[in-house]
Formats: structure tokens, sequence, C-alpha cells
């Protein structure tokens, strides 16, 4: 692929994924993490994980963090779609807030998130608090993971 082509706008072209995904991933700027998600999320069947890996080493695991603590709703979107895409223990406190998020869209990619984090000692305890939450979707959802072990 000629070196001038924007891999951002290559992303649109799934067939040009592994090409631009390598291009980001070797560039290191976390400002293609939007692009990234938006292309992974495209409906295709081929392999997204170059598309992981480049999100991974942009530096995606760090910035659900910065993410969630955004006063917009997109970025804290990304933040949960970040942590469900690219499970990390250091996830579940974040995911603790964004279940209960106000923006409806944010609380349910949190859940799913939370979901499939690695199920430690911390994930353990962040679901049993959970299955006292107010909020009978959440409460349900918690005593479901708890259920599954």
């Amino acid at each position: 692929m000629p070196a001038t082509r924007d891999p951002i706008d290559a992303l649109n072209d799934p067939e040009q994924w592994s090409w631009a995904a390598r291009e980001l991933a070797a560039r290191g700027d976390p400002s293609a993490l939007p692009a990234l998600v938006e292309a992974y999320d495209m409906r295709d069947e081929r392999s997204r994980l170059p598309l992981l890996d480049a999100m991974e080493a942009v530096g995606g695991i760090g910035a659900v963090a910065r993410l969630a603590a955004s006063p917009h709703g997109a970025d804290r979107g990304l933040a949960a779609r970040l942590a469900h895409l690219l499970p990390d223990a250091a996830h579940v406190p974040v995911l603790e807030r964004l279940v209960v998020d106000p923006d409806p869209g944010v609380a349910a990619e949190a859940r799913a998130a939370l979901h499939t984090q690695v199920r430690d000692a911390r994930w353990r305890a962040t679901v049993e608090r959970l299955a006292h939450a107010e909020d009978p979707g959440l409460r349900e959802a918690a005593l479901s993971w708890q259920r599954q072990g």
C-alpha cells in the first residue's frame, strides 16, 4: 500500500485493515482509537486481530481510565468498548463506575465489558457489590455473573 494513503481512511475498507492497522500501530497515536473501534465494529467476516493489536499498540488499555473520566458520553462509551475489546484487570474499577453511567448506551457497554474481564479477586469483589445495586437490571446481571463463576 502506498505510504501516502491515510491509514485512518483505509480502515473503511476491510480489505485494507491489515495494512492500516499495522501503520497505525507503528505510529503509536492514540487518536486512532475511535477509528480502530469503528472498523472493528463493521460487519465483515475478516479477522479483526490486526485491529485489536493496533488498539493495544496505540495505548488502548491505558486510555480506558482517561476516556472514562471524560464529561463526554462518546468518550465514556469508547472507554467501555475498549475495555470490552481489550480486557485488563485495571479496567474493573473503571467499569464499576461506568455500569451506572447516566448514558444508557455507556452503561450497557460497560456491563458487557465487565462480564468479559478476568475473574480475579477484584472482579469478584466488584460483582459482589453490584449484586446489591439499586438498579434491578444491574443487580440481576451481577447475580448471573456470580452464578457463572
